[in-house]
């Protein structure tokens, strides 16, 4: 390997793994090829995975699901990024985790494109499973998609607003960055859901919007709160967690418009139903979100590595599904059960089973 001094990325899976100095280890460059090669001999099988960020609410949850599978197969999960979202740290990242020899790669690409470009032929002359998940890859380089269809995921958010805005209204779209097919695909699926409205004349995006946080969800309550006071949008849509990933920030924002949000004059509306944002629409500073399925993203991207280590046929898509959370269902809407998924496959179609959580 070469710098690969990843303190902050290495650390989760240290801290899952070895009791020792954390920061020691990580300072050597033979660290992440002597692990794995210490889990090969204890006979396991070793699969990378490549969030957009380490941590978050979000990217916790897949974490959790990657654990939860890598120990009911007995395979290990390798959770390997960095804190913050880069695109060039990211490309270190996966040519690490390959020279480090692991047997598989689950990739959540923050710019699938320039992957591609970058390091595709690497990638495909490598010849080992690899997997795209919450950002789907070229499918010259992955074997499968585990995710959620983005544009979908736009019109069931849009569906929502419709309901609540019936007659239309101004609208800021608030999104992560210019070049992210998943938020481009949301904002379109959203926009698509007003022009084919009773009312498709009566919604008016704001000038000064899409703005875009970068990933960086401190700067995402900055522009949301410029927005409220500046321009008072009657609807105020996030294509993922942004400010409301920052809980605390978010409370001090919004809480001057609770009573515009209870009366229904303002409507926030996001993706992403983690438990801090499901607790915010409990508190009314909030008024829908839309979710995907992190947990399940994770659980299926090593569960589908192994089934094809296993000479099993895999699909090319697992749709994760969606959560739909408001104030009304807040308690109930984003409780994890056995989930059955329907997954397209093109010669065949296929049901993956139920993932049945370990027993707490």
């Amino acid at each position: 390997m070469k710098n690969t001094n990843y303190l902050v990325a290495v650390l989760a899976f240290f801290l899952v793994n070895f009791s020792g100095n954390v920061a020691k280890a990580a300072k050597s460059d033979n660290t992440l090829y002597n692990y794995v090669k210490s889990e090969h001999q204890s006979g396991k099988r070793v699969y990378g995975i490549v969030p957009k960020q380490i941590g978050g609410p979000f990217f916790s949850e897949i974490e959790k699901g990657c654990m939860d599978a890598a120990e009911q197969i007995g395979v290990t999960c390798l959770y390997f990024g960095e804190q913050q979202k880069d695109a060039r740290a990211q490309l270190k990242a996966i040519q690490a985790l390959m020279d480090a020899n692991v047997d598989g790669l689950a990739i959540a690409g923050l710019r699938t494109d320039w992957i591609h470009k970058t390091i595709g032929k690497q990638l495909k002359d490598w010849g080992k499973p690899i997997i795209g998940f919450d950002s789907p890859l070229s499918m010259e380089l992955a074997r499968a998609y585990v995710g959620t269809h983005n544009y979908l995921l736009g019109r069931a958010l849009g569906r929502e607003i419709v309901k609540l805005k019936p007659n239309g209204g101004s609208y800021c779209i608030h999104a992560e960055r210019p070049d992210s097919p998943n938020h481009n695909d949301r904002i379109r699926g959203v926009e698509d859901i007003f022009r084919e409205s009773n009312n498709p004349g009566h919604w008016q995006g704001i000038a000064a919007c899409p703005i875009r946080h970068f990933g960086h969800a401190e700067l995402g309550a900055k522009q949301m709160k410029r927005i409220l006071n500046k321009f008072a949008p009657d609807i105020f849509i996030s294509t993922g967690g942004g400010a409301q990933f920052v809980p605390q920030t978010y409370r001090k924002l919004v809480s001057p418009w609770r009573d515009k949000i209870a009366s229904g004059e303002l409507v926030i509306a996001s993706i992403d139903t983690t438990p801090g944002q499901v607790e915010l629409l409990k508190e009314g500073l909030a008024t829908i979100n839309v979710g995907q399925k992190p947990y399940e993203m994770g659980y299926w991207a090593v569960t589908l590595l192994n089934m094809h280590d296993n000479g099993q046929p895999i699909p090319l898509v697992v749709n994760t599904g969606l959560t739909l959370c408001d104030q009304r269902n807040y308690a109930t809407c984003a409780q994890q059960k056995p989930i059955t998924f329907k997954v397209n496959e093109v010669k065949q179609n296929l049901t993956i089973g139920q993932i049945r959580r370990p027993q707490s």
